[in-house]
C-alpha cells in the first residue's frame, strides 16, 4: 500500500531526532541530575530543537503535537531551499 504524504527521508530523520531529544530532555529535566542522570542543559541539544524542547517542557503541548508542528516547519524550510536552488 502506498502511503500518501509520506515524509521525505530528511524530514523523517528530523522527526526521529526531535522525538529522541524530547524524551532525553524530559528525563533530564525531571531527574535534575539524580541517580547519575545528566542534568538538563538546553545547549547540549541541536539549536533548531530548542524552541520545541522548551515548549514541550512547559507542558503546554504533547510530544505528538510538537513533533507534528516541527516537521511541518521543517517541510516548509526544505521546500523553500529547494525552490530557491531552482531559481539560481
Amino acid at each position: 500500500m502506498q502511503i500518501k504524504n509520506y515524509p521525505s527521508k530528511e524530514l523523517k530523520e528530523f522527526g526521529e531526532q526531535l522525538s529522541e531529544a524530547l524524551m532525553t530532555a524530559s528525563i533530564q529535566s525531571s531527574m535534575k541530575g539524580l541517580g547519575g542522570c545528566k542534568a538538563f542543559d538546553i545547549n547540549s541539544f541541536q539549536e533548531e530543537f530548542h524552541p520545541y524542547l522548551l515548549e514541550y517542557l512547559k507542558g503546554n503541548h504533547d510530544s505528538l503535537a510538537i513533533i507534528f508542528a516541527a516537521m511541518k516547519n521543517k517541510e516548509q524550510e526544505i521546500k523553500f531551499k529547494y525552490e530557491n536552488t531552482l531559481n539560481i
